[in-house]
This record gives structure tokens, sequence and C-alpha cells, in this order.
């Protein structure tokens, strides 16, 4: 703002819009119970160089006023109440863009509510102080006797004559542009539809992935591998942690058993001897050459080569925050749902999906929910013989419980303390598979005879777990995405799941992030619509016309090519993320449109024929215009640019609104005065 105004006092006025709007959304998030948390510190940055957009024009054209000789009062009253309604709709357009958020449905709905409430009051400050304290403080704290851009130091002139070569040019530019409109058009034609090109290439994912300085992992050996061999194997993994990730890089490795006793193994993702898991925490991604991906490909290629030799049947690398998979529903980012009753034929199925979804480029850690059974006996009853002899099912399974796991005979109290007294089997009478058939059954007819006459024993896996979902059972193929976006990679392995013939009596359907983004993709492209229908709404009452609304709309699909643009030239995928920037953009672009618009209505009332109007309203209102869009993008160069912990997802953020603003930027000066000349043209006004 300084290097625009040039003026201590101009300077010191716009700034105070800042901390009062920023206090009175401080108070309105108190009453509301709001934390200071990551998306409500993104509302106050994003908002942060919209805040002094209305002051910005207001002071602009209160200083132009006290140029042309009126009082410190005059100046303040006619310089304010001359743009007061356009700076409102501008504001009021900008909430519309938020007034959807509010109504959304889902995940989309928790995230980005108090993001939209808390924006929208920040802005709504802003316009009372810019309507309020901004003329108050501007009749009060500018000289009395305004100082002409002639009688400033010698520092103010150098950079007026510099900025009035910059209006020249400008003017000289919009000028031709108004006589050549159809080649502005046709050039604006092949830029947009270049820009659609890139659709196609810019992937999308439900949030941008941010590097945790975390790396864990599990390992899976045959089932029942007794936990000494698990530790052997965990001992390696250790040092290959050690090998793999220099010192500096990291500052503690971990690694564990799991006994399948308490609830660390199963958050850490499976239970039981055979299972090992291991991780690494990093320091901070400032401070290391590598990312987390990056780590993370070297440890799967240095596992996979020796796999075979330590019996590693499955392992999987986590990446993500372990709270993540429970707060979206405890799944993988990449998941399959195989639900049927049939468990044979569902692990079967599992198997195959298993198969073509690690033939998918970018599918990575690819593994089934469902563990192999874990060794067992089992005791198979044969009914037709138990039945002759008088005995169920029921009866053999209690006796053979009985003999192996025992029976509580009694209680045995010796001063005021009980013990149960439980009867089994000797432990040499139930220490081989055969001990099972000599286990005594007791007829009917008071006869005993052994289990083996009515039943015989086997060898046989059973599960460890069986999940249910939606009161169906479940196996789950799940993995996660790897130097691809997840959205690609997701449609990639319907297509594959598509050639197989799923069998009757089980439903495969995609889960995981899949279903997150096509939820909140619906929602927000609701709300998109909803926020452009608004401001056209708002923008059309206030300009009582149907055609200038409809000429300043004309800058926010080319907000949109800046928009594809800044992803594609910084590597990110489209994400809610990236929808609630391009939300913003809708409200954000039209702003300095609408200013200029009235402004140019307000010149041609005053007499002006078209050509003089535009003309002269875009070289008047090129510096307000150039100071609302700069002082946003200031504020938003942090976020865009700076690398650090969780740039990963302000990034994308502060890109999407910089690249849009800056292509909205130079259409509104130019395309929408031509396309206003277009347009207006048949309705002139005298």
């Amino acid at each position: 703002m300084f290097v625009f105004l040039r003026q201590v006092r101009s300077t010191f006025i716009i700034a105070l819009t800042i901390p009062f709007s920023l206090i009175l959304a401080g108070a309105v998030m108190y009453f509301l119970h709001y934390t200071i948390n990551v998306l409500t510190l993104f509302a106050f940055i994003v908002v942060l160089g919209m805040v002094v957009d209305s002051a910005i024009v207001i002071l602009e054209n209160i200083s132009r006023h006290r140029e042309q000789g009126e009082s410190q009062s005059e100046g303040a009253i006619y310089g304010a109440s001359e743009v007061a309604m356009a700076v409102t709709v501008a504001t009021l357009t900008t909430l519309c863009v938020f007034f959807p958020l509010i109504f959304v449905r889902g995940i989309t709905q928790v995230l980005f509510k108090p993001f939209a409430v808390v924006a929208g009051v920040v802005l709504l400050a802003s316009l009372f102080s810019a309507l309020t304290l901004t003329p108050m403080l501007a009749s009060r704290i500018l000289p009395a006797v305004y100082v002409g851009r002639r009688s400033q130091n010698a520092f103010f002139r150098l950079s007026e004559a510099g900025f009035e070569r910059i209006a020249s040019a400008y003017s000289s530019f919009l000028d031709w542009a108004l006589h050549h409109r159809g080649a502005v058009l046709f050039v604006a034609l092949v830029f947009f539809a270049g820009s659609l090109s890139l659709v196609p290439v810019i992937g999308w994912e439900f949030m941008p992935r941010e590097d945790v300085a975390r790396v864990t992992g599990t390992l899976e050996l045959p089932v029942g591998t007794r936990v000494e061999k698990t530790a052997e194997v965990m001992e390696w993994i250790a040092q290959v942690l050690r090998e793999e990730i220099p010192e500096e890089d990291r500052l503690a490795v971990f690694t564990r058993c799991s006994e399948g006793e308490g609830m660390h193994g199963g958050l850490m993702g499976g239970e039981g001897s055979h299972i090992g898991t291991f991780g690494v925490r990093l320091v901070p991604r400032e401070h290391r050459d590598e990312d987390v991906w990056q780590i993370a490909d070297r440890l799967r290629k240095r596992i996979e080569e020796v796999r075979g030799l330590y019996s590693v049947e499955n392992f999987s690398i986590e990446l993500s925050d372990p709270m993540e998979g429970f707060l979206m529903g405890g799944e993988k980012p990449l998941s399959v749902n195989i639900l049927g009753d049939d468990m044979e034929l569902t692990d079967r199925l599992a198997l195959m999906i298993k198969q073509k979804v690690e033939a998918v480029p970018g599918a990575v850690d690819i593994s089934i929910s469902r563990e192999k059974g874990a060794p067992e006996l089992w005791l198979e009853v044969e009914r037709d013989k138990a039945s002759l002899m008088g005995l169920n099912v029921s009866q053999v399974a209690d006796a053979v419980r009985a003999g192996v796991y025992g029976q509580l005979a009694g209680k045995y109290r010796v001063r005021g303390d009980e013990y149960d007294i439980f009867v089994r089997l000797r432990e040499e009478d139930r220490a081989v598979a055969e001990d099972l058939e000599r286990i005594p059954l007791r007829l009917p007819t008071g006869q005993i005879i052994r289990a083996g006459n009515v039943a015989r024993v086997k060898f046989a896996r059973g599960p460890l777990q069986i999940e249910r979902k939606d009161q169906n059972r479940i196996v789950r193929v799940g993995g996660d995405s790897h130097r691809r976006s997840l959205g690609r990679v997701t449609r990639d392995v319907q297509k594959a799941i598509a050639e197989i013939d799923v069998p009757p009596g089980v439903e495969v359907k995609m889960g995981g992030q899949s279903k997150d983004i096509r939820e909140a993709f619906f929602w927000l492209t609701i709300a998109l619509a909803v926020g452009i229908i608004l401001i056209y709404m708002v923008m059309a009452s206030q300009f009582e016309s149907l055609v200038d609304p409809f000429v300043v709309m004309f800058s926010v699909p080319f907000a949109f090519t800046g928009v594809m643009w800044a992803l594609f030239l910084g590597g990110h995928n489209l994400s809610v993320i990236v929808f609630l920037g391009m939300l913003m953009l809708i409200g954000v672009v039209v702003n300095n449109a609408i200013v200029l618009v009235d402004y140019i209505n307000v010149l041609r009332e005053r007499g002006r024929s078209m050509e003089q109007a535009v003309r002269e309203g875009g070289r008047t209102r090129l510096r307000p215009v150039l100071m609302t869009a700069f002082t946003t993008i200031m504020a938003l160069l942090p976020m865009a640019l700076r690398r650090g912990q969780g740039s990963e997802t302000w990034n994308p953020l502060g890109l999407t609104i910089l690249g849009g603003l800056l292509v909205a930027t130079l259409v509104t000066l130019v395309l929408v005065p031509v396309m206003y000349s277009l347009f207006e043209a048949p309705f002139h006004r005298a």
C-alpha cells in the first residue's frame, strides 16, 4: 500500500482496517465456540489482503476529490458516497461464495463451515470499517490543505511519473483494444481454449498429501510365526531404516512385534505374533533434502528385494497421520470393498482384485484386510452316528471343551477368599491331535464311548476376525498411490475391476477416499453454481441491469484458467482445498470489475461518450484495481510459495487464488472494457 500511496498518513488509515476486522472476527469466534485451527487460520490469511480492498477504493476516491480542491469534509463525504454502493456490492459478491458453504453436507461442511463463517465476518467488518472509519479518519488525519502532487518530495514526484507512464501506456493499449475488439476476443478465446487442454493433465484427490515427517509400516509373516522369529525380522528392518535414512534426517526409529494383546497392535494395523510394525520419526521437511515419499520408495524397494528370504508375505507403508484413517472411516485412501457372506468366494475374489490393482501404475502398498486364518484343530461331528447314540453336536462340543479347556466344578473358600476349581484332562492326555478322539463321552444310557466314534479330527484355518458393513461380511483390498494422483489411480482401478466377472451374491464397490472425493466435489460444485447465481443477482440489483452483471462475469472463467495454469506449473492436483480457492476467486475477481463498470456508468451519466467513458474509467480505476489486486497477492505469497512443514496443504490454496487473481486482473483491465463496449453499445446512455 505504501508503494502505491507513498504517504504515511494514507497508509495508516487503510492499515487500521486490518486489526479492526480481525478483532471483531475473534469476538464472533469466541461466541460461536470456534477454535484456532488450520482452516480458521486459512480464513484469516486468505482474506487478509481483501479486508483493505474497500478502504483502498474509498480512500483513493477521497484523495482524488481532495486534489480537485474540495475541503476535508467535502472530500470525505463525496469521495466515500460516490463509490460506497460499488464497494458494498463488491463485498456482498464475495460473501455470496461463502454463504453456500454453510449448507453443504458431509465432511465438506465439517471442514469448511467455520472457514466460511470466519471469512465472512472479517469481510463484513472490513466493509463497515471502510464505510465509517476510513472517511472519518480521512477527514481528520489527511492534511487540511491538500498538497498537490507537484509540491510533494522528489521521491513522490519520480514515482508518480512512473505511475503516470504506466497509466498512459494502459490507456493507449485500451484505446487500441477498443478499436480491435475482434482481435482481443480471438486472443482471449485461444488462451481460454488452450487452458482447457490442461484439465486432463491435472490429477485430483480429496486433500493435498502432507509430509508429516513420519514413516510407519507393517510386516506380515506366515500366520503362526513365533514372536521370536518376528523379532529377528524387525531387527533387520531397524537396521534397514538406519542405513536408508541418514542420521541427520531422523529423530527416532522404532520396531515392535504384536502379540495380539491390547489395542496398540490394532492401531498399528494388525494383531498376532506374526505381525511387526516399524517406523521412523523424521526431522521437519525444511531440514532435509528428501520428502517422505522418496524415503518410502527406497524402503519399499529394499524390503521387496529380500522379502522371500525373510518369508515376508505382505508389507505396507503408511505416510499419513495415524488419526487420519480413523477420521476417514478406517479405510486406506485407495480401497475396494467386497461384500458377501461366502468367505471362501470373497477371499478368492479379493486375491484376484489385488492382482489387478497391483498392475495399475501408481498403486502401492496393496493388501487384503482379511488375514489368513490361524491354524486350528477342528472336530467335525458325524451327526448321523451321534444321533443313533442319542447325542447331539452341543453335547459333544461341551465334553471336548471340558476336557481341553476345563470346566468349573466348584468354589474353594478360605479366609473370605474364593477360588474357582477347574477340572480338565491331564496335560499328557491332551498333548497331541489324536488325544481329542480319545476324550470320553457319556451316552444317555450311561455307557462311555470315545469322541472318535462320532467325530473326526482335521487340521484347518479359522478366521482371526470377521468384518461387517451394513450387516454384510466385508473384505477390503486397500492401498495408496505414489507418483500419480489418487483420482487417476482410482479411475484405472475401476476400469480394471469392471473386467472381472463378479459372482452372484457378491457386491464390489469403491471405498476409501474415492467416495469422499465424489461427495465433496458434488457439494462444492453445487456451492460454486449457487455462488455464481447469487453474485449475478446481487450485481443485477445494484446495476439495475442484466447486461452489466453479464459483462462483469466474463472475468470468472478466465480466473479458472489462471487456476489451471497455477496447478499445472506448481505440480498440484485438484482437491477440496483448490475447490475452496476457486469458490473464493469468484467473489474476489468480480470486485475490481464491479468498481470499474460502476464508474464507467457514472461517467456515461455525466455525459461522456461510450469510448470516452471506457477510456477515462479504465485510466482512473487502474491504480485502485492494481492496489486491491496486489494487496491480496502479497498477502497470499507466503501461503503460495513458502516451503516447510504442512506446506503441501496450504501451497495449493495460495497458488489457486494467486494464479486466478493474476489472470483475472488482466482480463478485468482489458477484456471487461471491450465486452462492455460491445454489449452496451445498443443501449447507449445520454
